[in-house]
């Protein structure tokens, strides 16, 4: 087996267990991201809401088609973007983002009135 096939196989595994993941430790495992745990804990469902909109994006722009990308471009766009969210929550929290609804429809001022509560 070449060189080149065993490479595109690896990668086609690799993209097969990051479909497969059910947490975001196996996100970030499966596409070789590191993570700071304490980050994670706190902002896990923004971090995911944050890369399933990138995900999205991502598997709109490399589908399938005459010029459909390759196993390993397709993770490293998923490997940037994972990245991206993670990072956008390190120095950032969710009242900086409002990625949901709730926090869309709620002042900022009226937030921190009753967070502060």
């Amino acid at each position: 087996m070449s060189v080149a096939r065993s490479a595109a196989r690896s990668a086609t595994e690799r993209l097969g267990a990051f479909r497969r993941a059910g947490t975001a430790e196996e996100y970030f495992a499966a596409l070789g991201v590191a993570y700071e745990p304490r980050v994670l804990a706190v902002s896990r469902l923004h971090i995911l809401r944050h890369f399933g909109a990138q995900a999205a994006q991502i598997e709109a722009e490399h589908a399938g088609g005459a010029g459909a990308a390759t196993d390993e471009t397709v993770l490293a766009a998923y490997r940037r973007a994972l990245q991206s969210s993670h990072d956008a929550f390190t120095s950032a929290g969710a009242l900086d983002h409002r990625l949901f609804k709730v926090l869309q429809d709620h002042a900022p001022a009226q937030i921190e009135q009753e967070v502060r509560r």
